[in-house]
């Protein structure tokens, strides 16, 4: 299994990082898709139970985030079921996005699958998701649900790694009604056309 993980990073880092002889502009990363799979047990959605949470970070600094809620919604105030992007910096939601949908995921069994996008345009980095389905939501996710933060033109994605995705995953409830979350496929898209699918199909 180590000798495995240490093989999956060796080519996620490969992925991400740029050649040495190729100039930054030239290999510069402008998108990452991420494509995610939460295979629920038996939900309770009269507590909107299970509450997990996603975590993107597009540099190397924690305090700047973007976020996925699933069945839940914590802003100014907690709301149960669909789903909440936001952009944060030091604790402060700088921008966001509601699911109109309340209902809570309730289908035993149910696979949920949605691609998380991170992606760059001039001095601002964008979060979304797209492609998203559950039982209980049906098809989820699109442009209605952007979010932005200003950043670094210099940096842009470079910092990123999957592992960090991995590892910032967060049941906050519930973590008996989640059979499984997989990161299936990241894909790196360069300014040259370039995209490089790296399958992983690894839990956190």
């Amino acid at each position: 299994m180590r000798i495995a993980q240490t093989m999956i990073g060796g080519i996620l880092t490969l992925a991400v990082a740029p050649a040495a002889d190729c100039s930054a502009e030239d290999v510069a990363i402008f998108k990452i898709e991420e494509d995610w799979e939460m295979v629920l047990n038996e939900p309770d959605p009269i507590n909107h139970s299970p509450q997990v949470t996603f975590f993107t970070t597009p540099t190397d600094d924690p305090s700047r985030y973007f976020q996925l809620q699933l069945n839940h919604a914590v802003d100014a105030q907690f709301s149960g079921g669909g789903f909440h992007v936001a952009a944060v910096e030091n604790d402060h939601i700088l921008d966001e996005a509601r699911s109109e949908t309340r209902a809570a995921l309730s289908s035993d069994g149910d696979h949920v699958r949605w691609t998380s996008i991170l992606a760059t345009v001039e001095d601002q980095t964008l979060f979304a998701i797209k492609n998203g389905h559950a039982s209980q939501w049906g098809d989820f996710g699109g442009p209605d649900f952007l979010v932005r933060m200003n950043s670094d033109a210099s940096l842009g994605l470079s910092q990123y790694h999957p592992q960090k995705s991995l590892d910032a995953v967060d049941i906050g409830f519930g973590a008996n009604r989640v059979a499984s979350i997989t990161l299936l496929e990241v894909r790196v898209f360069y300014v040259d056309g370039t995209v490089i699918p790296v399958p992983v199909n690894r839990q956190p």
